[in-house]
């Protein structure tokens, strides 16, 4: 269910310390594949179709890379966003 999700995605945020944390790479992976999920658009389709329930999900991942500014999930995520 979509508030398990949520559950889960908070969960792991509050276990990751930082960018240097092994698992941080997938928690950013995490967050843009549940964007992907809540727009309802197909991860290969090349065309995500952000919606309410999808931008934050794609905010996060900003968020998360402000240091990374090449981190593939932000490039797309900024993409998805802007159209």
């Amino acid at each position: 269910s979509e508030k398990k999700v949520i559950d889960i995605l908070s969960q792991m945020e509050s276990y990751v310390n930082g960018e240097n944390d092994t698992n941080f790479s997938l928690l950013v992976q995490c967050y843009y594949l549940w964007g992907v999920r809540r727009s309802n658009s197909k991860i290969f389709s090349g065309k995500v179709k952000v919606n309410k329930k999808s931008k934050p999900y794609f905010e996060k991942v900003i968020e998360l890379t402000e240091n990374n500014k090449n981190n593939i999930y932000r490039i797309f995520s900024e993409h998805w966003l802007s159209k």
